[in-house]
């Protein structure tokens, strides 16, 4: 998926990922993508709260 069209959706499979990466206990890769989740997140749109 392209995050320029789905940043939500990227950005929560990060979340995911991420948090099964620290279960994992590979601290460094669920760090990394932590990180890029919340980069991506931070760009995200509220489309849904924006309707009339």
């Amino acid at each position: 998926m392209p995050t320029g069209v789905f940043n939500r959706s990227v950005g929560m499979g990060l979340v995911i990922v991420g948090a099964a990466r620290f279960q994992a206990l590979d601290l460094e890769l669920g760090l990394e993508l932590g990180n890029r989740s919340v980069d991506i997140l931070a760009r995200a749109q509220p489309s849904r709260g924006l309707r009339p």
